[in-house]
């Protein structure tokens, strides 16, 4: 099964919803640029750019091409990783909030689930708007022999 995130509001008011798969993503590993300019994340997508020509020149003019390749190598792993929740945070800047998350074998099948109310759906919630709060603090337990004030040096000292 494969997961969804479910984002409405936002630009995706109504009874519009936007459905993104939670995934490595192959073409963000393999073109990690393309694949961010081509999911509007416009600063995302120049930044790797960026990145990924500046390694290159840098790995040609010291020489070190291996180098090169596993920098290369690690930021498209981080877009391929990463890349869905960039689109996640995307939406959710521009208003959109998490509705749901659906686990489905395919995107026709997570829509039918989702628009069909279907009790697979775990309810994302709004999130909190402050921390829950902490569990009250028990005192740690004292040993035998030890009495308030005393600390190890003292007790090391005779004291």
């Amino acid at each position: 099964m494969r997961r969804f995130v479910v984002l409405g509001g936002g630009r995706h008011g109504g009874e519009r919803a936007l459905l993104v798969r939670d995934h490595f993503s192959w073409v963000a590993f393999l073109v990690p640029a393309i694949w961010l300019l081509a999911h509007r994340l416009i600063l995302s997508g120049l930044l790797v750019l960026a990145a990924q020509v500046a390694v290159l020149a840098a790995a040609a003019r010291l020489g070190a091409e291996g180098a090169g390749l596993a920098v290369l190598v690690l930021l498209s792993l981080a877009v391929a990783l990463e890349g869905p929740r960039l689109r996640v945070w995307r939406a959710r800047r521009h208003g959109a909030r998490e509705v749901a998350i659906v686990h489905a074998a395919s995107h026709e099948e997570a829509e039918l689930i989702y628009f069909g109310s279907d009790p697979i759906i775990e309810d994302a919630g709004d999130p909190p708007s402050k921390p829950p709060a902490a569990p009250p603090r028990r005192p740690l337990p004292v040993l035998a022999g030890w009495r308030s004030g005393h600390t190890l040096l003292a007790t090391a000292r005779g004291r």
